[in-house]
């Protein structure tokens, strides 16, 4: 990783078909054990498909991603909902390249962007089963909110805590 130059930008539209891919990738390992393969194909072909992802670039959401020179290998997703409240829908790095501060500089780029827009707290939504996540949202600076149990379609549900944090 000390070789790999990261940069952090808004991704190009020439990018987008390749987000679902990757997510794919990150979510095949990310959530081996705690949704079913139906679901997870179920999730990303809802949330990844590109013309889904340009709809949301459209109505104002940021999709920012990590890059390794060209090569996409991290990104976060934010939304801003109003009265001073912003969302992460998704934080996600390679798993091969977790741990070594992607993370951190994407988490970094919401937080401006979301006090850019006068916004003084940042929420999400993390599976309650994924500890690793919990525990960096944590190291982030996140606190634990309340819980949500939500019927997705399909015969799916999250099971998932909110976090929140105060951002200054």
């Amino acid at each position: 990783m000390n070789t790999l130059s990261i940069s952090v930008g808004l991704i190009l539209d020439d990018e987008i078909e390749s987000l679902g891919p990757l997510a794919d990738s990150i979510w095949r390992v990310t959530y081996k054990d705690l949704i079913s393969e139906a679901q997870r194909l179920y999730m990303i072909e809802r949330g990844y498909q590109p013309s889904r992802l340009r709809q949301f670039i459209a109505r104002g959401d940021r999709i920012l991603v990590a890059r390794a020179g060209s090569e996409i290998v991290g990104y976060a997703h934010v939304v801003l909902i109003g009265q001073g409240q912003s969302k992460l829908e998704k934080l996600y790095v390679r798993t091969d390249l977790q741990r070594h501060g992607i993370g951190r500089l994407l988490m970094t780029e919401v937080e401006m962007y979301a006090l850019e827009h006068n916004c003084q707290a940042l929420t999400l939504r993390v599976n309650k089963g994924n500890e690793p996540a919990i525990s960096a949202y944590r190291h982030y600076g996140f606190i634990e909110h309340s819980e949500i149990l939500e019927d997705i379609g399909g015969g799916f549900f999250m099971d998932d805590y909110i976090l929140i944090k105060r951002l200054s």
